[in-house]
């Protein structure tokens, strides 16, 4: 992809900021001299805690990347999709409406109506929705991402990874940052953090809150209204007990908020006459969707509140250390929408919800780290009620707004109020999961050079679904069938990690993922004439790996590769079936293989630069596919041939401008490569490469002030974020699209104290 001309004076004097153009004179030269002193000249020393353990980063035998919270400052890294877009081989698509994401790791999927193929993990307790990864990144420490299956240290759902999130731990000393900003779409955002000792040396507290609120990007033509807007509320306190002279620590933490915001923001593009709005929706080419207007009557919406309650204790016996870690989730997704085909008319409009409450206890012991003979060995519990669980209540369109058709918070768990003439359908289950595992894992230091790694972890997850549909809604006879099915697996892991010195890291290993299956809605295999099931089974995947850390012996440089071949079996994919009632299935890949490799580096060549770039390949196939045989050989969906990134912060003096202060700039590029949203690979479907440009300057001021300008996607760049094939037996004629952000711009105020 070419950049184009107008881009070129931008694109120039981005680049010049990295080119060495600083003020001359001899105060500017003092100033900078100064605080290349004050900054290290060499790259910081990384702890990763992601494997339950605090260890280096360069002696971890796992492919993970960090961002520390030097780089989310700089790189102005504030959401999921920003840390995404700079992992090798993970991609995330934002979904149509208010904290709905799809993140994929190395070829391993998330679809809609399926659990994140990740597991999540904030400060050090998994989270158990699956839409709790998309939130505003503040007043966070460190994100590590780790690839490959995880299941052996967190279970159910870690068959692609984990990421783990650790927000700003609080100390003796009461610290803290806050900042304002005002962007391009009427964007207002602010966000504060601070934290410190209610009693030195025993007693903490650290609270942090986010505000970020903006109209809308693009226009709804018959409305005259944008269709997008978004408005975000969070705020977290975290307590923590931890004398300095006592074994045992408690770790108390709440995090609540609110996403607001448009609703399934599809475009639809058609072959099919009788569907044609506009003359942009006969084209079927998915990267043109930035020419197809939104055209839809109703006022759609979506509402997204959750709370996360937490406790984490643990108790220091000399011999080992005891942790117990306690959480509950409340989650409560709406959203409501015009039905399908999204245009503007006087048919029928649909109201979805879901709402996921859960409790886990997980107890664990953890040996010594300094002993040659390492382990941990524990339980986890966990009980889930998705009730209701709604897949969609189709009502009339009254060509205005959406009225919620059905009392959705009954007493008694059925809905009512199902005689109201505006619903016209019905498709709702209840849902109860309750799972529990055992694991362990062992590191044992074989000689000075070489550690084994040896894990575990069996889990089982008992699913059972009530169906709360009646037959004159659901046009079946399945009201009150009740279904449940227990989904089980051991995951093992497997290792070698060989440490020539402290510069040069070898791992290999074998480790398996478990992710349970469940149940479409009881009416799928009638509705879809048996394209999907009633039930989906469990998917499992096999990885193995080899990978090496190199670092240098002044650590300006840190290199870090993986090679690694998975097989997948049962790989769940999303179908969209429109009939009766809208209907959203999930349905199995029987075997996907994926070969790929991954680089990363970073590298602080002077104390003025710091450069960070990434690469990832794939190779993602269907190898087997019973349900249809001829798209075997076919690319798998959501899996990208190539991803990478690069990313430059330079720091320059800031001259006459505050002889105390500095002029820190940020440039980072990204690259996904094409894909397909499903296993038919329709030339019209094919998602052509994305080439996305961020920059940030700040003027950093000794005092503790900071003045931002900062832009995202700077290209100008508009691809399709979604794809969703509609009638995909119809073969390209009919998919739903959703649009990428549009460039947007910001400035913004800090004060770091």
């Amino acid at each position: 992809m070419s950049i184009k001309s107008k881009n070129n004076g931008l694109f120039a004097s981005l680049v010049a900021l990295f080119a060495g153009a600083s003020p001359t004179g001899s105060v500017a030269q003092e100033t900078s001299a100064r605080a290349a002193e004050d900054r290290a000249n060499v790259l910081e020393e990384v702890i990763v805690s992601g494997t339950k353990r605090d260890g280096l980063l360069q002696d971890t035998g796992a492919a993970v990347s960090v961002f520390t919270e030097t780089t989310l400052e700089n790189q102005r890294i504030t959401r999921p999709a920003d840390f995404i877009a700079m992992t090798p081989n993970a991609v995330i698509r934002e979904g149509s409406h208010a904290n709905q994401t799809y993140v994929t790791i190395r070829g391993d999927a998330q679809t809609r109506n399926t659990e994140a193929p990740v597991a999540v993990v904030i400060d050090g307790v998994l989270r158990t929705g699956r839409t709790q990864l998309q939130q505003e990144l503040y007043d966070v420490q460190q994100i590590e991402v780790f690839k490959g299956p995880q299941g052996f240290l967190y279970g159910r759902n870690a068959i692609a990874g984990a990421i783990v999130i650790n927000t700003k731990k609080p100390d003796d000393e009461w610290s803290g940052k806050f900042n304002v900003g005002y962007g391009y779409a009427n964007l207002m955002y602010s966000s504060f953090g601070a934290g410190g000792a209610i009693v030195k040396n025993k007693l903490f507290i650290q609270i942090g809150a986010s505000y970020r609120d903006h109209e809308g990007y693009y226009m709804n033509i018959t409305r005259e209204e944008k269709i997008d807007p978004e408005q975000e509320n969070s705020g977290r306190i975290r307590i923590l007990y931890d004398p300095i002279d006592s074994s045992f620590s408690a770790d108390l933490r709440l995090q609540v908020s609110k996403f607001t915001g448009g609703s399934t923001m599809f475009v639809p593009l058609t072959a099919i006459a009788g569907l044609q709005r506009t003359p942009e929706n006969a084209n079927l080419n998915i990267n043109d969707v930035k020419h197809s207007p939104f055209v839809r009557n109703a006022d759609s919406y979506s509402i997204s509140e959750q709370e996360n309650l937490s406790l984490k204790m643990d108790y220091n016996a000399g011999f080992g250390t005891l942790t117990s870690v306690t959480s509950y989730d409340n989650v409560e997704d709406i959203w409501a929408t015009d039905n399908f085909p999204y245009f503007a008319s006087q048919g029928t409009t649909q109201f979805n919800a879901h709402f996921h409450e859960a409790v886990s206890q997980e107890i664990r012991f953890t040996s010594p780290s300094e002993n040659r003979f390492r382990y941990i060995f524990g339980a986890y519990y966990l009980d889930i009620n998705d009730t209701p669980n709604v897949h969609a209540s189709i009502n009339e369109d009254p060509g205005g707004f959406i009225p919620p058709a059905i009392n959705i918070r009954p007493s008694n768990g059925i809905p009512n109020d199902l005689t109201d003439a505006e619903t016209t359908g019905l498709i709702s289950d209840d849902v109860y999961t309750e799972a529990w595992a055992l694991f362990a894992h062992i590191d044992y230091d074989l000689s000075e050079t070489l550690q084994l790694t040896l894990g575990g972890r069996y889990d089982e997850e008992k699913k059972r679904t009530i169906d709360r549909s009646p037959d004159k809604l659901s046009r079946s006879d399945t009201f009150g069938l009740e279904r449940s099915d227990t989904y089980s697996s051991f995951q093992p892991k497997v290792g070698l990690t060989y440490q020539h010195s402290d510069a040069l890291t070898l791992y290999t290993s074998y480790a398996r993922g478990f992710q349970a299956g469940g149940f479409n809605v009881a009416q799928a295999a009638i509705l879809t004439e048996g394209t999907a099931k009633d039930e989906f089974g469990e998917s499992t995947a096999d990885n193995f790996e080899v990978g090496f850390k190199v670092a240098t012996v002044e650590n300006k440089l840190r290199l870090a590769g993986a090679l690694f071949h998975n097989t997948k079996k049962n790989a769940q994919q999303f179908i969209f079936v429109p009939t009766g009632s809208t209907l959203n299935a999930v349905i199995e890949i029987d075997e996907v293989r994926i070969v790929g490799g991954e680089l990363e580096a970073s590298y602080q060549p002077t104390s003025n630069l710091t450069i960070d770039a990434a690469i990832g390949y794939l190779d993602a196939k269907v190898k087997e596919f019973e349900k249809f045989p001829g798209l075997v050989g076919n690319e798998a969906p959501f899996a990208p041939n190539l991803t990478g990134s690069f990313a430059l912060t330079h720091f320059s003096n800031a001259g006459v401008i505050t002889p105390n202060g500095e002029i820190i700039s940020s440039l980072r590029y990204e690259y996904m490569g094409t894909q397909y949203p499903s296993a038919n690979n329709i030339n019209d479907w094919q998602r052509d490469p994305v080439h996305l440009l961020n920059a940030k300057i700040t003027l950093q001021i000794d005092s503790g002030w900071s003045l931002s300008l900062w832009g995202k996607n700077l290209l100008g760049t508009i691809y399709p974020d979604e794809v969703v094939p509609i009638f995909p037996e119809a073969n390209r004629r009919l998919v739903a699209v959703t649009r990428s952000d549009p460039r947007i711009w910001g400035i913004e105020l800090g004060y770091r104290f």
